[in-house]
Protein backbone atom coordinates (compact mmCIF):
# COMPACT_ATOMS: atom_id res chain seq x y z
CA UNK A 1 0.00 0.00 0.00
CA UNK A 2 1.60 3.52 -0.96
CA UNK A 3 2.46 5.60 2.04
CA UNK A 4 0.18 8.94 2.52
CA UNK A 5 2.94 11.91 2.96
CA UNK A 6 0.42 14.78 2.64
CA UNK A 7 -3.25 13.78 4.04
CA UNK A 8 -5.25 16.89 1.84
CA UNK A 9 -4.91 17.53 -1.54
CA UNK A 10 -5.21 20.79 -2.28
CA UNK A 11 -6.47 20.21 -5.90
CA UNK A 12 -9.24 17.19 -5.19
CA UNK A 13 -10.63 19.10 -2.25
CA UNK A 14 -11.69 22.17 -4.88
CA UNK A 15 -14.31 19.92 -5.80
CA UNK A 16 -15.89 22.70 -8.05
CA UNK A 17 -15.63 26.46 -8.46
CA UNK A 18 -14.46 28.99 -10.59
CA UNK A 19 -11.23 29.51 -12.62
CA UNK A 20 -10.02 31.86 -9.83
CA UNK A 21 -10.49 29.49 -6.96
CA UNK A 22 -9.39 26.69 -8.64
CA UNK A 23 -5.86 28.31 -9.34
CA UNK A 24 -5.21 29.50 -5.94
CA UNK A 25 -5.97 25.64 -4.73
CA UNK A 26 -3.01 25.01 -7.87
CA UNK A 27 -1.12 27.29 -5.74
CA UNK A 28 -1.66 25.39 -2.81
CA UNK A 29 -0.93 22.27 -4.35
CA UNK A 30 2.49 23.56 -6.01
CA UNK A 31 3.22 25.50 -2.74
CA UNK A 32 2.57 22.05 -0.40
CA UNK A 33 4.55 20.01 -2.92
CA UNK A 34 7.59 22.64 -2.68
CA UNK A 35 8.01 22.78 1.20
CA UNK A 36 7.82 18.71 1.78
CA UNK A 37 9.58 17.49 -1.33
CA UNK A 38 12.09 20.78 -0.60
CA UNK A 39 12.32 21.86 -4.55
CA UNK A 40 11.83 25.01 -6.15
CA UNK A 41 8.31 26.19 -6.95
CA UNK A 42 9.14 25.39 -10.61
CA UNK A 43 10.03 21.67 -9.72
CA UNK A 44 6.87 21.55 -8.08
CA UNK A 45 4.89 23.03 -10.75
CA UNK A 46 6.79 20.28 -13.12
CA UNK A 47 6.24 17.49 -10.79
CA UNK A 48 2.05 18.49 -10.17
CA UNK A 49 2.39 18.59 -14.06
CA UNK A 50 3.67 14.81 -14.65
CA UNK A 51 1.33 13.69 -12.56
CA UNK A 52 -1.49 15.53 -14.43
CA UNK A 53 -2.60 17.28 -11.76
CA UNK A 54 -4.21 14.76 -9.59
CA UNK A 55 -2.23 13.57 -6.20
CA UNK A 56 0.31 15.70 -4.40
CA UNK A 57 1.47 13.07 -2.82
CA UNK A 58 2.99 11.31 -6.24
CA UNK A 59 4.37 14.41 -6.95
CA UNK A 60 5.86 14.81 -3.71
CA UNK A 61 7.42 11.27 -3.83
CA UNK A 62 8.44 12.26 -7.68
CA UNK A 63 10.43 15.03 -6.47
CA UNK A 64 12.27 13.14 -3.54
CA UNK A 65 13.55 10.67 -6.12
CA UNK A 66 14.14 13.12 -8.89
CA UNK A 67 16.15 15.97 -6.36
CA UNK A 68 19.99 15.59 -6.91
CA UNK A 69 20.82 19.07 -4.87
CA UNK A 70 19.87 18.90 -0.74
CA UNK A 71 17.51 22.11 -1.26
CA UNK A 72 16.22 23.97 -3.86
CA UNK A 73 13.50 26.08 -3.01
CA UNK A 74 15.84 29.73 -3.01
CA UNK A 75 17.30 28.91 -6.48
CA UNK A 76 17.19 32.08 -7.76
CA UNK A 77 14.71 31.94 -10.94
CA UNK A 78 15.69 35.90 -12.12
CA UNK A 79 18.55 37.42 -13.21
CA UNK A 80 18.59 41.79 -13.17
CA UNK A 81 21.62 44.26 -14.77
CA UNK A 82 21.41 47.69 -15.76
CA UNK A 83 22.20 48.17 -19.48
CA UNK A 84 20.44 48.86 -23.30
CA UNK A 85 17.47 46.12 -23.51
CA UNK A 86 18.01 43.85 -27.12
CA UNK A 87 14.24 45.07 -28.01
CA UNK A 88 13.61 48.20 -27.38
CA UNK A 89 17.38 49.99 -27.09
CA UNK A 90 16.95 51.85 -24.08
CA UNK A 91 19.05 52.10 -21.20
CA UNK A 92 17.25 50.77 -18.50
CA UNK A 93 16.97 48.11 -15.57
CA UNK A 94 16.67 44.64 -17.54
CA UNK A 95 15.44 41.28 -15.60
CA UNK A 96 15.26 37.89 -17.49
CA UNK A 97 15.52 34.06 -16.79
CA UNK A 98 18.54 32.97 -14.63
CA UNK A 99 18.62 29.89 -16.76
CA UNK A 100 19.24 31.62 -19.92
CA UNK A 101 20.54 35.01 -19.50
CA UNK A 102 18.21 37.29 -21.68
CA UNK A 103 17.42 39.82 -20.20
CA UNK A 104 15.39 42.79 -21.44
CA UNK A 105 13.49 45.35 -19.35
CA UNK A 106 9.62 45.03 -18.00
CA UNK A 107 8.00 47.26 -20.28
CA UNK A 108 9.32 44.99 -23.56
CA UNK A 109 8.33 41.84 -21.36
CA UNK A 110 4.31 42.97 -20.59
CA UNK A 111 4.04 43.82 -24.30
CA UNK A 112 5.38 41.12 -25.23
CA UNK A 113 3.16 38.80 -23.04
CA UNK A 114 0.42 40.97 -23.73
CA UNK A 115 1.04 39.97 -27.88
CA UNK A 116 1.57 35.88 -27.23
CA UNK A 117 -1.55 35.90 -24.84
CA UNK A 118 -3.07 37.86 -27.28
CA UNK A 119 -1.97 35.19 -29.94
CA UNK A 120 -4.06 32.58 -27.68
CA UNK A 121 -0.88 30.67 -26.90
CA UNK A 122 -1.54 30.05 -23.38
CA UNK A 123 2.76 30.06 -22.41
CA UNK A 124 5.15 32.60 -22.40
CA UNK A 125 8.90 31.91 -23.47
CA UNK A 126 12.23 33.82 -23.49
CA UNK A 127 11.65 36.19 -26.57
CA UNK A 128 15.59 34.93 -27.69
CA UNK A 129 15.52 31.76 -27.00
CA UNK A 130 11.85 30.92 -26.58
CA UNK A 131 12.57 28.86 -22.99
CA UNK A 132 8.89 28.44 -21.49
CA UNK A 133 8.27 30.56 -18.48
CA UNK A 134 6.25 29.08 -15.40
CA UNK A 135 3.25 30.10 -13.90
CA UNK A 136 5.08 30.86 -10.63
CA UNK A 137 8.14 32.87 -12.45
CA UNK A 138 5.33 35.13 -14.56
CA UNK A 139 4.51 36.25 -11.43
CA UNK A 140 7.47 38.19 -10.56
CA UNK A 141 7.86 39.45 -14.23
CA UNK A 142 4.51 40.59 -15.33
CA UNK A 143 2.36 43.24 -13.93
CA UNK A 144 -1.54 44.13 -13.72
CA UNK A 145 -3.99 42.55 -16.20
CA UNK A 146 -0.90 41.05 -18.34
CA UNK A 147 -0.22 39.19 -15.35
CA UNK A 148 -4.19 38.23 -14.12
CA UNK A 149 -4.79 37.19 -17.95
CA UNK A 150 -1.72 34.75 -18.14
CA UNK A 151 -2.80 33.04 -14.59
CA UNK A 152 -6.22 32.29 -15.94
CA UNK A 153 -5.43 30.78 -19.20
CA UNK A 154 -2.18 28.76 -17.64
CA UNK A 155 -5.03 27.65 -15.23
CA UNK A 156 -7.24 26.65 -18.04
CA UNK A 157 -4.43 24.79 -19.49
CA UNK A 158 -3.92 22.90 -16.21
CA UNK A 159 -7.19 22.04 -15.72
CA UNK A 160 -6.99 20.60 -19.49
CA UNK A 161 -4.31 18.58 -18.69
CA UNK A 162 -5.78 16.84 -15.15
CA UNK A 163 -6.96 13.71 -15.01
CA UNK A 164 -9.56 14.68 -12.18
CA UNK A 165 -10.63 17.89 -12.84
CA UNK A 166 -13.14 19.10 -15.67
CA UNK A 167 -15.21 22.12 -17.24
CA UNK A 168 -18.82 22.64 -16.56
CA UNK A 169 -20.93 21.75 -19.59
CA UNK A 170 -23.36 24.00 -19.09
CA UNK A 171 -24.13 27.03 -21.01
CA UNK A 172 -22.69 30.42 -19.46
CA UNK A 173 -21.10 28.62 -15.84
CA UNK A 174 -17.14 28.45 -16.79
CA UNK A 175 -16.70 26.52 -13.55
CA UNK A 176 -14.47 23.74 -12.41
CA UNK A 177 -15.81 20.56 -11.76
CA UNK A 178 -13.87 17.77 -9.58
CA UNK A 179 -14.41 13.72 -10.15
CA UNK A 180 -16.13 12.31 -7.75
CA UNK A 181 -13.24 9.99 -5.54
CA UNK A 182 -13.54 6.18 -7.19
CA UNK A 183 -16.40 7.72 -10.21
CA UNK A 184 -16.33 8.70 -13.38
CA UNK A 185 -18.55 11.46 -13.05
CA UNK A 186 -18.55 14.86 -10.94
CA UNK A 187 -21.24 17.42 -10.59
CA UNK A 188 -20.97 21.24 -10.23
CA UNK A 189 -22.58 23.34 -7.86
CA UNK A 190 -24.91 24.67 -10.65
CA UNK A 191 -26.06 20.92 -10.83
CA UNK A 192 -24.74 20.34 -14.02
CA UNK A 193 -23.16 15.93 -13.86
CA UNK A 194 -19.60 16.01 -16.05
CA UNK A 195 -18.66 12.30 -17.01
CA UNK A 196 -15.13 12.26 -16.93
CA UNK A 197 -14.78 9.04 -19.51
CA UNK A 198 -15.96 11.36 -22.60
CA UNK A 199 -15.46 15.10 -20.80
CA UNK A 200 -19.34 15.53 -21.84
CA UNK A 201 -22.62 15.45 -19.66
CA UNK A 202 -23.32 13.19 -17.00
CA UNK A 203 -25.24 10.33 -19.13
CA UNK A 204 -25.82 7.53 -16.40
CA UNK A 205 -26.81 4.84 -17.12
CA UNK A 206 -26.40 5.15 -20.57
CA UNK A 207 -22.58 4.13 -21.51
CA UNK A 208 -20.53 7.04 -23.60
CA UNK A 209 -21.22 5.19 -26.47
CA UNK A 210 -24.59 4.80 -26.06
CA UNK A 211 -24.88 8.82 -25.32
CA UNK A 212 -22.46 8.84 -28.71
CA UNK A 213 -25.47 7.45 -30.92
CA UNK A 214 -28.15 9.92 -29.00
CA UNK A 215 -25.58 13.08 -30.12
CA UNK A 216 -25.44 12.05 -33.12
CA UNK A 217 -29.12 10.40 -34.08
CA UNK A 218 -30.19 13.83 -32.66
CA UNK A 219 -28.80 16.05 -35.03
CA UNK A 220 -29.72 13.86 -38.22
CA UNK A 221 -33.40 13.46 -36.92
CA UNK A 222 -34.75 16.69 -38.02
CA UNK A 223 -38.67 18.30 -37.31
CA UNK A 224 -39.86 16.76 -41.01
CA UNK A 225 -39.08 13.00 -39.48
CA UNK A 226 -41.23 13.34 -36.55
CA UNK A 227 -43.85 15.51 -38.45
CA UNK A 228 -43.85 12.35 -41.08
CA UNK A 229 -44.39 9.69 -38.40
CA UNK A 230 -47.02 11.82 -36.83
CA UNK A 231 -48.51 12.14 -40.53
CA UNK A 232 -48.29 8.58 -41.31
CA UNK A 233 -50.37 7.62 -38.05
CA UNK A 234 -52.99 10.61 -38.69
CA UNK A 235 -53.46 9.45 -41.77
CA UNK A 236 -52.82 5.95 -42.42
CA UNK A 237 -53.85 2.41 -41.64
CA UNK A 238 -51.38 -0.75 -41.26
CA UNK A 239 -52.36 -3.95 -43.67
CA UNK A 240 -53.97 -6.40 -41.35
CA UNK A 241 -51.57 -8.89 -42.53
CA UNK A 242 -48.25 -6.82 -43.24
CA UNK A 243 -48.92 -3.95 -41.23
CA UNK A 244 -47.31 -1.92 -43.88
CA UNK A 245 -48.92 1.51 -44.16
CA UNK A 246 -51.12 2.29 -46.71
CA UNK A 247 -53.49 5.28 -47.32
CA UNK A 248 -57.03 5.75 -48.53
CA UNK A 249 -57.97 9.19 -50.83
CA UNK A 250 -61.04 7.96 -52.37
CA UNK A 251 -63.62 5.11 -53.09
CA UNK A 252 -65.32 2.36 -51.24
CA UNK A 253 -63.77 0.51 -48.22
CA UNK A 254 -62.59 -2.50 -49.96
CA UNK A 255 -58.80 -1.72 -50.55
CA UNK A 256 -56.20 -3.93 -51.65
CA UNK A 257 -52.83 -3.69 -50.12
CA UNK A 258 -49.87 -3.12 -52.94
CA UNK A 259 -47.10 -4.70 -51.03
CA UNK A 260 -48.87 -8.34 -49.88
CA UNK A 261 -51.75 -8.06 -52.11
CA UNK A 262 -53.96 -8.41 -49.14
CA UNK A 263 -57.80 -7.80 -49.94
CA UNK A 264 -59.17 -6.15 -46.50
CA UNK A 265 -62.21 -3.66 -45.24
CA UNK A 266 -60.44 -0.43 -44.44
CA UNK A 267 -63.17 0.33 -41.88
CA UNK A 268 -62.51 -2.60 -39.65
CA UNK A 269 -59.63 -4.29 -41.16
CA UNK A 270 -61.25 -7.42 -41.84
CA UNK A 271 -60.55 -9.77 -44.73
CA UNK A 272 -62.69 -9.13 -47.84
CA UNK A 273 -63.16 -12.45 -48.51
CA UNK A 274 -64.54 -13.46 -45.02
CA UNK A 275 -65.69 -9.98 -43.95
CA UNK A 276 -69.56 -9.20 -42.03
CA UNK A 277 -70.83 -6.32 -42.39
CA UNK A 278 -72.68 -6.96 -38.89
CA UNK A 279 -69.43 -6.79 -37.30
CA UNK A 280 -68.04 -4.06 -38.95
CA UNK A 281 -66.88 -1.13 -36.69
CA UNK A 282 -63.69 1.58 -36.43
CA UNK A 283 -63.07 -0.42 -32.77
CA UNK A 284 -61.67 -3.65 -34.71
CA UNK A 285 -59.00 -2.03 -35.78
CA UNK A 286 -57.49 -0.27 -32.78
CA UNK A 287 -56.31 -4.02 -32.22
CA UNK A 288 -54.34 -3.88 -35.84
CA UNK A 289 -52.78 -0.62 -35.03
CA UNK A 290 -51.62 -1.95 -31.51
CA UNK A 291 -50.05 -4.82 -33.26
CA UNK A 292 -48.54 -2.78 -35.64
CA UNK A 293 -47.20 -0.28 -33.58
CA UNK A 294 -45.59 -3.11 -31.92
CA UNK A 295 -44.59 -5.65 -34.58
CA UNK A 296 -43.54 -3.06 -38.19
CA UNK A 297 -40.22 -2.29 -38.76
CA UNK A 298 -40.24 0.88 -40.68
CA UNK A 299 -37.13 -0.51 -43.64
CA UNK A 300 -35.86 2.86 -43.49
CA UNK A 301 -35.09 2.84 -39.76
CA UNK A 302 -32.23 0.17 -40.81
CA UNK A 303 -30.42 3.25 -41.79
CA UNK A 304 -30.64 4.46 -38.58
CA UNK A 305 -29.12 3.84 -35.21
CA UNK A 306 -32.28 5.03 -33.72
CA UNK A 307 -35.62 4.31 -34.63
CA UNK A 308 -37.97 7.49 -34.78
CA UNK A 309 -40.23 5.92 -31.91
CA UNK A 310 -37.11 5.62 -29.54
CA UNK A 311 -35.87 9.00 -30.64
CA UNK A 312 -39.13 10.83 -29.44
CA UNK A 313 -39.39 8.49 -26.47
CA UNK A 314 -36.16 9.81 -25.75
CA UNK A 315 -37.01 13.21 -27.04
CA UNK A 316 -40.18 13.33 -24.99
CA UNK A 317 -38.03 12.80 -21.46
CA UNK A 318 -35.70 15.87 -22.89
CA UNK A 319 -38.81 17.67 -23.30
CA UNK A 320 -39.71 16.75 -19.59
CA UNK A 321 -36.42 18.33 -17.99
CA UNK A 322 -36.36 21.62 -20.46
CA UNK A 323 -39.93 22.28 -18.55
CA UNK A 324 -38.44 21.64 -15.30
CA UNK A 325 -35.74 24.55 -16.32
CA UNK A 326 -38.32 27.13 -17.48
CA UNK A 327 -40.43 26.01 -14.15
CA UNK A 328 -37.42 26.65 -11.97
CA UNK A 329 -36.64 30.14 -13.78
CA UNK A 330 -40.27 30.91 -13.27
CA UNK A 331 -40.23 30.01 -9.55
CA UNK A 332 -37.36 32.07 -8.94
CA UNK A 333 -38.76 35.66 -10.56
CA UNK A 334 -42.38 35.00 -9.22
CA UNK A 335 -41.70 34.01 -5.78
CA UNK A 336 -37.76 34.48 -5.05
CA UNK A 337 -37.99 35.09 -1.31
CA UNK A 338 -39.93 31.82 0.26
CA UNK A 339 -39.61 29.03 -2.70
CA UNK A 340 -36.06 27.94 -1.84
CA UNK A 341 -37.15 24.43 -0.62
CA UNK A 342 -39.19 24.43 -4.31
CA UNK A 343 -36.54 24.87 -6.32
CA UNK A 344 -34.30 22.14 -4.85
CA UNK A 345 -37.46 20.02 -5.47
CA UNK A 346 -37.11 20.84 -9.14
CA UNK A 347 -33.18 20.77 -8.95
CA UNK A 348 -33.75 17.43 -7.62
CA UNK A 349 -36.26 16.35 -10.53
CA UNK A 350 -33.77 17.88 -13.19
CA UNK A 351 -31.36 14.82 -12.12
CA UNK A 352 -33.84 12.58 -12.81
CA UNK A 353 -35.22 13.48 -15.69
CA UNK A 354 -31.37 13.58 -17.22
CA UNK A 355 -31.37 10.12 -15.68
CA UNK A 356 -34.86 8.56 -16.90
CA UNK A 357 -33.80 10.50 -20.43
CA UNK A 358 -30.67 8.31 -20.72
CA UNK A 359 -31.78 4.94 -19.14
CA UNK A 360 -34.57 5.28 -22.14
CA UNK A 361 -32.19 5.63 -24.64
CA UNK A 362 -29.81 2.36 -22.73
CA UNK A 363 -33.13 0.20 -22.42
CA UNK A 364 -34.11 0.86 -25.76
CA UNK A 365 -30.99 0.28 -27.71
CA UNK A 366 -30.34 -2.77 -25.56
CA UNK A 367 -34.32 -4.21 -26.88
CA UNK A 368 -32.86 -3.28 -30.56
CA UNK A 369 -29.92 -5.56 -30.35
CA UNK A 370 -31.67 -7.92 -28.56
CA UNK A 371 -29.55 -8.06 -25.94
CA UNK A 372 -30.28 -7.95 -22.09
CA UNK A 373 -28.18 -7.31 -19.44
CA UNK A 374 -28.91 -8.52 -15.65
CA UNK A 375 -31.54 -6.81 -13.82
CA UNK A 376 -33.52 -5.34 -16.70
CA UNK A 377 -37.13 -5.73 -15.91
CA UNK A 378 -36.00 -4.34 -12.71
CA UNK A 379 -34.63 -1.19 -14.33
CA UNK A 380 -37.86 -0.54 -16.66
CA UNK A 381 -39.91 -0.69 -13.43
CA UNK A 382 -37.52 1.80 -11.88
CA UNK A 383 -37.56 4.22 -14.76
CA UNK A 384 -41.11 3.76 -15.17
CA UNK A 385 -41.71 5.10 -11.12
CA UNK A 386 -38.68 7.52 -11.88
CA UNK A 387 -41.06 8.78 -14.33
CA UNK A 388 -44.05 8.95 -12.68
CA UNK A 389 -42.81 10.34 -9.14
CA UNK A 390 -41.09 13.31 -11.14
CA UNK A 391 -44.62 14.01 -13.24
CA UNK A 392 -46.25 14.20 -9.48
CA UNK A 393 -44.05 16.91 -8.48
CA UNK A 394 -44.60 18.59 -12.05
CA UNK A 395 -48.22 18.75 -10.64
CA UNK A 396 -48.34 19.50 -7.10
CA UNK A 397 -45.78 22.31 -8.30
CA UNK A 398 -48.46 23.62 -11.13
CA UNK A 399 -49.76 26.11 -8.70
CA UNK A 400 -49.68 26.99 -4.77
CA UNK A 401 -52.67 25.87 -2.64
CA UNK A 402 -54.67 28.24 -0.47
CA UNK A 403 -53.21 29.24 3.25
CA UNK A 404 -55.14 26.30 4.92
CA UNK A 405 -53.92 23.20 2.94
CA UNK A 406 -50.64 24.72 2.43
CA UNK A 407 -48.64 22.58 5.12
CA UNK A 408 -50.05 19.30 3.84
CA UNK A 409 -49.21 20.30 -0.18
CA UNK A 410 -45.57 20.83 1.04
CA UNK A 411 -45.70 17.56 2.68
CA UNK A 412 -46.99 15.91 -0.38
CA UNK A 413 -44.09 17.75 -2.71
CA UNK A 414 -41.28 16.95 -0.18
CA UNK A 415 -42.63 13.27 -0.94
CA UNK A 416 -42.77 13.24 -4.34
CA UNK A 417 -39.44 14.18 -4.29
CA UNK A 418 -37.92 12.06 -1.77
CA UNK A 419 -39.19 9.31 -4.04
CA UNK A 420 -37.65 10.98 -7.59
CA UNK A 421 -34.25 10.69 -5.19
CA UNK A 422 -34.91 6.84 -4.58
CA UNK A 423 -36.11 6.03 -7.60
CA UNK A 424 -33.19 7.48 -9.49
CA UNK A 425 -30.34 6.01 -6.92
CA UNK A 426 -32.13 2.88 -7.95
CA UNK A 427 -31.53 3.13 -11.39
CA UNK A 428 -28.52 4.30 -11.08
CA UNK A 429 -27.06 1.37 -8.88
CA UNK A 430 -28.78 -1.29 -11.38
Amino acid sequence: MATRICNSNPVSSLCCGSVERVGHGFEAAVEEVSRIAGVSLEKASEAMTRTKWADINEAILECVSRKSVPDQRHRAVLTATVGECITCCDEKRLIGLHSCGHCICMDCWDRFAQARLSEAAGEISCPVCSEAIAVETGKLLLRGDTLSHFVRIRTGARVDQSSCLAWCRKAGCGNVVTREEGQWHGECSCGEGVCFKCSLVDHRPASCEQYALWESEEQQHSMQDLASSSWIDLNTKPCPKCLVPIQKNQGCPHMNCAHCRCSFCWKCGQRWNSHSVSECSEGKYQEIKARAKKEYRNPDDDCKLLSVDLFMKVAECHKLVHSLHDKRRKSHWERPLNDQWMKEAIAVCIKGGNSLKFATLRNGLEAKSGAKSEGQELQVFAREQLEASIRRVCSLTESEPDQENAQQWRKQVAGATTAVQMWRCRLLQG
